[in-house]
């Protein structure tokens, strides 16, 4: 679903981790990358690894606990790693197989079936010039080549090119006395209103890059009667909203807090 959302050009509201996308690249994964996944372990491992006393003392073995639910499991890293200590000459090895282990290899089938359904969308020929980095800020279109001007363009819901590119459907049309007045409450609304407007419309708060020409599916309002079942005389699939005839200014609309 992820490779399809991008290979069709639908906004996303996910962030990815780097080191996953790394993984989509075909790339391998190190111990720098586990600060973004367990900042603790993460920092546990560089102090051990420059660690100058007598590793021993710390009472760690080839082995880590997980808590799930209310058990405990144990995995080794490595045969037999529960009976076989840390010391100043193997703790090295320690801080890459923990490494490996929390990077990849606790979650390997999980990932490796995400990477094989995004890689039957987006083959990796198309997107094995970019860097990690630069593949996050495509996927989540978000400061596309580190420019600020993206940044600020993406905080910024442009409502009259949102309704130059809405349709409508069962009477409705732009000039009509009730679409006139939603887009007046709709462009008094603050910026995080307009976000979350955004969001509740299209479920993503941040408007496509280009502009709503490029929003698929096309954002669309359609006319329902009165006595039709919606929440607060409006219902909602994606990129289409249901509003009925008797909306007004004083209120018909959602508050945010319902976004």
């Amino acid at each position: 679903m992820i490779g399809k959302a991008i290979y069709e050009g639908i906004l996303l509201d996910c962030q990815f981790a780097v080191f996953l996308l790394a993984k989509i690249l075909g790339r391998n994964v190190f111990l720098e990358a586990l600060q973004e996944l367990d900042e603790d372990v993460w920092r546990n491992l560089i102090f051990l690894k420059h660690y100058e006393g007598n590793v021993e003392d710390l009472g760690l073995s080839f082995a880590t606990d997980e808590r799930t639910l209310d058990s405990v499991t144990t995995t080794e890293l490595k045969y037999h790693g529960q009976n076989i200590g840390v010391t100043n000459e193997n703790k090295l090895e320690y801080v890459y197989l923990m490494a490996d282990y929390k990077l990849n290899q606790r979650a390997r089938d999980q990932t490796k079936a995400f990477i094989q359904g995004f890689r039957s969308m987006i083959s990796a020929d198309w997107i094995k010039v970019f860097s990690p980095p630069e593949l996050q800020r495509y996927t989540n279109s978000y400061l596309l080549g580190g420019s600020i001007h993206n940044f600020m363009f993406l905080l910024y819901v442009d409502i009259p090119d949102l309704r130059r590119h809405t349709q409508y459907q069962n009477g409705y049309f732009d000039q009509h006395p009730i679409i006139k007045l939603l887009w007046q409450i709709v462009q008094e609304f603050s910026s995080d209103e307009k976000r979350a407007f955004l969001k509740f419309v299209t479920s993503c708060p941040k408007p496509p890059l280009g502009g709503f020409s490029y929003l698929e599916p096309p954002f669309t309002i359609r006319m329902i009667s009165p006595n039709e079942q919606s929440i607060e005389g409006m219902g909602l699939v994606r990129a289409m909203l249901k509003l009925n005839t008797n909306s007004d200014k004083l209120g018909r609309l959602p508050s945010s807090s319902t976004w």
